[in-house]
C-alpha cells in the first residue's frame, strides 16, 4: 500500500538533498547560515535564479540563487522577498553576498528559523569573484539535476 509518508520518503530518497549540493567543488566556500539540521533531508528538484518579485516563478523543492538586486538594502522589501520564496515551498535561498546586500539581517535570519528554511550564503556569484550567477547556474544544472 503506497502511503503518503511512503511516498514522500521515496521523493526525497531519489532527489538530490541540499547536502548533495553543498559537497559541490563549486559550493566549497558556501555557509549554512540558517536550518543546518535540514540538509540531509531537503530535496532540490530544480535550480534557479531569481531576484524579485518572486510571483509564481518560484516551485516547490527549488533551490534558489539571488544576488537580492532590487531588496538587498531595503530590509522590509528582502523579509517580503524572503518571505515569498519560503511561501513557494522552495527548498532553499542561496544569498550572495556582495555588491547588493552585505549580510542577512537578523530579521530575516529569524523568519528562516520559524519556517524551518535553509539560508545559505557566500560570495561565490558576486560581481567582485570571477564566478558569476550564471556561470554557478549552468554547473548546479549540469552536475546535479
Amino acid at each position: 500500500m503506497i502511503t503518503k509518508d511512503r511516498v514522500q520518503h521515496e521523493e526525497v530518497s531519489m532527489s538530490l538533498l541540499i547536502s548533495d549540493i553543498l559537497q559541490l567543488g563549486i559550493m566549497k566556500d558556501a555557509k549554512v547560515l540558517v536550518g543546518t539540521k535540514l540538509i540531509n533531508e531537503t530535496a532540490v528538484k530544480w535550480v534557479s535564479a531569481i531576484e524579485m518579485p518572486v510571483e509564481n516563478f518560484v516551485r516547490k523543492n527549488e533551490f534558489v540563487l539571488t544576488t537580492a538586486i532590487g531588496c538587498g538594502h531595503d530590509l522590509e522589501e528582502f523579509e517580503k522577498f524572503v518571505q515569498d520564496v519560503i511561501d513557494s515551498k522552495a527548498s532553499a535561498l542561496a544569498v550572495a553576498l556582495g555588491r547588493h546586500i552585505y549580510e542577512i539581517p537578523k530579521e530575516v535570519i529569524e523568519m528562516a528559523e520559524k519556517n524551518n528554511f535553509i539560508i545559505i550564503i557566500n560570495s561565490f556569484f558576486t560581481y567582485q569573484k570571477s564566478y558569476h550567477l550564471f556561470e554557478l547556474y549552468h554547473d548546479l544544472n549540469d552536475n546535479c539535476l
